[in-house]
């Protein structure tokens, strides 16, 4: 069962600003402990003019937002912290995990505001003009999610360590984020459920109500970085080497997301095929291209072998998720029945020269736009 959190609004809301990076303006309040943020994308995308139809990519339209970072610098010295670095679709996508339920945004639209209609489902075509509303949840973990009482009290963010805890958002362009290149025609951002104004992200602090709880003793990182597959290692392997993970740390889980990558925007799920467009996801089950069993070794050791839909499988039972996962998506999660402290993966001892932790794979018929975002969320102790 969770700890009961206070649920407040942060005053400022944060303006889209195309291809930029955003600050929170004054960053996030340092009086009170934090579990999560919750971010709140809304806006309206209206369609005029338009020649030649062209499919809505498969995230969209959590793919305005290209990245979130929260980080800080520790007030009483001792260098900096970034907690969280992903981008914005495997936020999404992380709460839907950590919350199991199907969040508003990709998979299931928001009602729209006045004058306006529903945000298209994810790769159908473009076929006619319109306003578009479309609302989109993210959740930045700062505490564990879906873990045991203990692990998620003794993780809950301190922010008052920092001399000023920052968030930022950086954001896409906007058509090339939400429409595929095939689409010709007149586009606009506007506010949501008006024709003025700019799309908005709002922001949610979440607060734990219980006095002296033993917070701070897990300091916990959500990180991802993107990897190129189809040409390095190669388009057919079998048990070979993808990367090297960062040892140090303990290990909760390691999110895969395999996927054709968009020519003109990295990390972004591309849209392919004639209409009705497919998926750029890559499925990977020894019959589709795509990563197909998952090999995670220490020292030459094999810890963790399974196969793709397997590991999906495995990860819809660990996180209570009904639904399917989403394609492209698996979750190799060491945190058995949310236990992090007991089970994770611990790599303390293993950041000397000469370690190493490395995932390996099997795969099949990558083509060279064929990338992965390793997400890694892992946790370190806090000397008390």
């Amino acid at each position: 069962m969770p700890i009961r959190e206070q649920r407040q609004e942060i005053a400022t809301t944060m303006a889209f600003s195309a291809g930029n990076t955003v600050p929170l303006l004054n960053g996030l309040p340092r009086n009170l402990p934090l579990t999560r943020i919750m971010a709140v994308l809304e806006g309206r995308l209206t369609i005029s003019g338009q020649a030649t139809s062209g499919a809505f990519f498969p995230e969209a339209p959590s793919t305005l937002i290209r990245r979130f970072q929260i980080s800080g610098t520790k007030a009483t010295g001792g260098g900096s912290d970034t907690l969280i670095n992903i981008r914005g679709e495997e936020a999404h996508r992380l709460t839907q995990f950590y919350e199991s339920y199907i969040p508003v945004g990709v998979s299931l639209a928001a009602l729209p505001g006045v004058g306006g209609t529903a945000f298209p489902t994810p790769l159908t075509q473009a076929s006619a003009n319109g306003s578009f509303d479309f609302r989109c949840y993210y959740e930045l973990p700062l505490s564990y999610r879906f873990a045991s009482i203990q692990d998620e009290v003794a993780s809950v963010t301190d922010p008052s360590i920092y001399s000023q805890p920052d968030l930022s958002v950086s954001f896409g362009t906007g058509q090339a984020n939400l429409l595929d290149s095939t689409f010709a025609g007149t586009t606009a951002l506007s506010a949501f459920g008006s024709a003025t104004g700019t799309p908005s992200v709002r922001f949610y602090r979440y607060n734990p109500l219980a006095s002296k709880l033993p917070i701070g003793r897990m300091r916990v990182f959500h990180s991802s970085r993107r990897l190129t597959v189809g040409v390095t290692p190669g388009a057919t392997f079998a048990d070979t080497k993808i990367t090297d993970i960062q040892p140090g740390r303990f290990i909760r889980a390691l999110m895969f997301r395999q996927y054709n990558e968009n020519a003109a925007v990295s990390g972004q799920m591309d849209a392919t095929g004639a209409a009705p467009a497919t998926s750029g996801a890559l499925i990977g089950d020894n019959s589709n291209p795509g990563i197909y069993r998952w090999r995670l070794k220490l020292n030459g050791y094999e810890i963790a072998r399974m196969f793709q839909p397997d590991l999906q499988e495995d990860s819809r039972q660990q996180f209570d998720f009904d639904a399917l996962m989403p394609q492209g998506y698996s979750l190799l999660d060491f945190a058995a029945r949310g236990f992090v402290s007991g089970t994770g993966l611990d790599t303390r001892g293993y950041a000397a020269v000469g370690t190493r932790l490395e995932l390996n794979g099997d795969a099949l018929s990558l083509a060279a736009n064929a990338v992965m975002d390793l997400c890694q969320i892992e946790h370190e102790l806090v000397a008390q």
